[in-house]
Parts: C-alpha cells; structure tokens; sequence
C-alpha cells in the first residue's frame, strides 16, 4: 500500500503499481481540486444559487483528473463505461 501519492510523479506511481502495489491513497489531489473548484464556480455566478448546479459544474472539472489518476494507476476501462 502506497499511504499517499502527493509529490509522486505519474511515472513513480505507476511504477509502484506494475511492481504489485494493490493500494494509493489517491485523494488529496482530488479534495484539493474540489475545494479549488467550488471556489471558482461560486465566483462565477453561474450556478444561478442551485446546489447541484454547482455539484455538477464541479464534478464536470474533476472528470479529467479523475480520469488521468485511473490511466496512472491502469484502472482506465475496467469497469465499462460509467458517466
């Protein structure tokens, strides 16, 4: 298990995952972003004060990190295809 993976380069951490690592902890980058996010999206008004008018245009700005840490660690595709 790889506790975290905050300052590890893509290459180190797939590295770890090829030699057998079954377990990274994954999320700080994540929280950080969504906090980040939320921040953005509430200076821009255009969440019209509906929550999952912002819930979602956050969502929308993590998908490609989300999806960037699944392709690190060989994830990518594994479970179908899921919106």
């Amino acid at each position: 298990m790889l506790h975290g993976t905050t300052g590890l380069s893509d290459e180190v951490v797939s590295r770890c995952v090829k030699m057998g690592m079954a377990k990274a902890n994954l999320g700080t980058l994540i929280r950080t972003r969504a906090v980040e996010y939320t921040a953005e999206v509430i200076a821009d008004g255009k969440h019209l004060n509906h929550p999952w008018r912002l819930g979602q245009a956050v969502k929308d700005k993590l998908k490609p990190h989300i999806k960037h840490l699944l392709q690190v660690v060989g994830s990518s595709g594994k479970a179908g295809d899921v919106a």
